[in-house]
């Protein structure tokens, strides 16, 4: 069929001109559509994966069709586009319920058969995955988000890793209080259950549990969630648990670096909620011992949260807050440090205010600034950029009813006003004069032209790509333009 139809595309397009008043146009379009509603209904209704990716492909074959047979005939007046408005509405209305749903489901399911390959999950496309799942299932009504609740229980471990991906605070209000509570005591068991040194098997099941509990949407402080970060906290530190790692993460730093981003995810979903200071007085300690260490990941991974905690407890434990910011602007990343504090204005307002009182801390506060000056410079350009974006420019050379204008949504003006009519008189007689000695070259050109489109007549279709056509309607809407 596929073929059928580009042939069919092709010939329309070549005899265009023939065929402008015939009924082709509104024959072609009424089969295409129904071809369209059709296999938009089975792949709707269809339980079978491949029967719906089938229906959904020829389809989406048929659209691209019927968009061609509507730029070939675009300049006919006989055209009638209720039909096809019909059904781009219809698949708009199907799209946003059971056939949204299948595709999501299909997805998850390829997910859950990624997962068991190691490498995928520090893979960029698990990122992506991730997001795509994610934005579907936000868009998503109550009652399809409830019957994903229901498929893929909170309580069920195995679907901890798909919660984590679609995330807890996405589910409608009833079902998330719900879903947050069983996390929270799901957490509190496994951290008392675990409370000494902690296996492997272990270890990956409090990363899931954690990873899971970032995604909860914490509306009020709760004493068990700030115990839970405390311990946890206590566990990754450096001093304690005699903890040494290199400038880079090597394979067996891996799993404590996994257990540690999941500890930061969870502490900067809670942050706002301490209500015990000396929590986070006991958290930030730790985190300065951890940034010490000079490894570039864990710096990268602790320095937004460093930071917010710091700017929440005020000037508590200034001397050791100070000492760590000039190692960290002495190490490799300081860059990464000042986009960081740059990027926040509370962040920016507190940090420059800290560090100008001190000496060693002056250079920071002078490269802070530049950072800052160039980050004010391109956002003043690109407010430039967006208030010419939407002029218009036309050559004055092209001679057509809409020549020469600069136009926004406010406002036209014409460059072919006396503004730009800056030549004399004689300057204006040579060129008329120059014109009229081209003249008797103008016949040559038309039968180069004539010459070279009798070439490319011959070109067998098949071989010019939707370039070459591209290029071709440009040549023949500028030779329009002539007449």
């Amino acid at each position: 069929m596929a073929e059928q139809w580009k042939a069919y595309t092709m010939i329309c397009e070549k005899y265009s001109n023939f065929l402008s008043d015939g009924d082709i146009y509104t024959k072609s379009t009424k089969v295409l559509v129904d071809i369209v509603r059709n296999n938009i209904k089975t792949a709707v209704e269809a339980n079978e994966d491949k029967v719906v990716i089938r229906s959904l492909k020829v389809a989406s074959f048929s659209l691209k069709i019927l968009l061609r047979i509507c730029k070939i005939f675009k300049g006919t007046s006989r055209n009638n586009y209720e039909d096809i408005v019909d059904v781009l509405q219809e698949i708009l209305l199907s799209g946003s319920g059971q056939l949204q749903i299948n595709t999501l489901l299909g997805l998850i399911q390829l997910y859950h058969k990624l997962q068991g390959n190691t490498v995928f999950s520090f893979s960029p496309q698990s990122t992506n995955l991730a997001c795509t799942i994610e934005n579907l299932f936000k868009i998503l009504h109550y009652n399809e988000k409830l019957q994903l609740y229901k498929r893929y229980s909170i309580y069920d471990e195995k679907s901890y890793d798909l919660w984590a991906v679609l995330k807890i605070r996405n589910l409608p209000e009833n079902l998330q209080m719900s879903a947050r509570k069983v996390v929270i005591q799901k957490i509190v068991n496994m951290t008392e259950i675990h409370s000494e040194h902690l296996q492997t098997e272990q270890i990956n099941d409090m990363i899931k549990i954690m990873k899971l509990a970032s995604t909860c949407e914490y509306l009020e402080c709760d004493s068990r969630v700030e115990n839970v970060l405390v311990v946890s906290w206590r566990k990754v530190c450096p001093k304690t648990n005699n903890i040494k790692l290199e400038k880079y993460l090597d394979v067996g730093s891996l799993l404590y670096f996994r257990f540690l981003t999941a500890l930061v995810s969870l502490t900067e979903s809670y942050h706002e909620r301490f209500s015990d200071k000396s929590h986070i007085l006991k958290i930030v300690r730790v985190i300065t011992d951890l940034l010490m260490l000079g490894n570039i990941e864990t710096i990268t991974a602790l320095c937004r949260l460093f930071c917010k905690l710091v700017a929440r407890q005020g000037r508590s434990q200034y001397d050791i807050i100070l000492h760590t910011f000039k190692y960290l602007f002495e190490s490799d990343v300081k860059q990464y440090v000042y986009s960081v504090i740059t990027s926040n204005g509370d962040f920016d307002n507190f940090f420059t205010q800290m560090f100008h009182k001190e000496k060693a801390l002056q250079e920071a506060c002078s490269d802070i600034k530049k950072i800052k000056s160039i980050h004010r410079n391109n956002y003043d350009w690109q407010q430039k950029l967006r208030s010419v974006s939407e002029y218009r420019y036309t050559h004055k050379c092209i001679q057509s009813t809409d020549v020469a204008k600069f136009t926004t949504k406010s406002s036209e003006c014409d460059f072919g006003s006396e503004d730009f009519e800056i030549s004399s008189d004689n300057e204006n007689d040579h060129r008329v004069n120059k014109k009229a000695k081209m003249d008797p070259s103008i016949g040559n050109i038309l039968d180069r032209l004539e010459s070279d489109v009798s070439q490319l007549c011959q070109v067998k279709e098949n071989i010019l790509n939707e370039q070459h056509k591209t290029r071709i309607r440009s040549v023949w809407e500028k030779l329009g333009n002539l007449t």
